[in-house]
C-alpha cells in the first residue's frame, strides 16, 4: 500500500516537474508602462481605451515597441522589428474568463489618422456616409509622412483592437510565450 502511495506521489512530481519545463509555468506579471524584455526587443504596454466602430465596442491597447540595444538597426533588422512588433501574439481576458483575439494591430499614427476620418466623415446619422475629399487627402499626407519616417528609423507606437461585448469588464492582456521567441508568457492587468 505504501509503495503505490510512494510511485504515484513521485509519478505526480515527475509530471509537474515537466510540465513547468515544458513552459507551463504561470506567467509573469506586469503594469501598464512597465518594460517587459521580449528577446532582443522590448515592449511596454502605454494606455488602453474604449471605443465603438459603428455598433462594435472595442477595446484599444496602445503599446510601444523596440530594439533592445542603442545601436541603429540595419534595414533588414528594421524590418524584422517592423514584423515581430506588427504580429504580437496578444489575447485579451475579461473578467468571466472569456477571452478575445485580436481583430486588427496597426500602427498607431495609422489608427488615429483612420479614426479621426472615420468620426469626421460621419455626419449625426451614423448610416449615411459622407465622402469629404480635403479629408482623404489629408489622411494620404499623413501615411506618406508615416512612410518617410519608417524609412530612416522603425516605427515604435503600436495598437492592438479587440472587438468586445458591451457587458465585459476586467480586462487583462496576455502575451504569448513564443512572442518574439521569448519562452515565458507575460500579463497585464488593464485600466478597464
Amino acid at each position: 500500500m505504501m509503495a503505490k502511495l510512494f510511485v504515484k506521489t513521485i509519478a505526480f512530481l515527475g509530471f509537474g516537474s515537466l510540465f513547468t519545463a515544458i513552459g507551463c509555468s504561470s506567467p509573469k506579471q506586469y503594469r501598464l508602462g512597465e518594460t517587459i524584455p521580449i528577446g532582443s526587443y522590448v515592449l511596454s504596454i502605454s494606455t488602453t481605451e474604449i471605443t465603438h466602430e459603428v455598433h462594435q465596442r472595442q477595446l484599444v491597447v496602445h503599446y510601444r515597441c523596440t530594439a533592445s540595444g542603442s545601436a541603429s538597426l540595419s534595414q533588414s533588422e528594421r524590418d524584422d522589428l517592423v514584423s515581430a512588433c506588427r504580429s504580437p501574439r496578444f489575447s485579451l481576458i475579461d473578467g468571466r474568463r472569456s477571452d478575445y483575439a485580436p481583430t486588427q494591430v496597426a500602427l498607431a499614427a495609422l489608427y488615429h489618422a483612420d479614426r479621426t476620418a472615420y468620426q469626421e466623415s460621419y455626419t449625426h446619422d451614423e448610416d449615411s456616409r459622407v465622402i469629404d475629399p480635403a479629408l482623404e487627402a489629408k489622411n494620404k499626407k499623413e501615411a506618406d509622412v508615416w512612410a518617410e519616417t519608417a524609412l530612416h528609423s522603425a516605427p515604435e507606437q503600436w495598437v492592438v483592437i479587440f472587438d468586445i461585448p458591451e457587458d465585459a469588464a476586467k480586462f487583462t492582456l496576455e502575451l504569448k510565450p513564443s512572442l518574439f521567441g521569448s519562452s515565458a508568457a507575460a500579463i497585464i492587468a488593464l485600466d478597464r
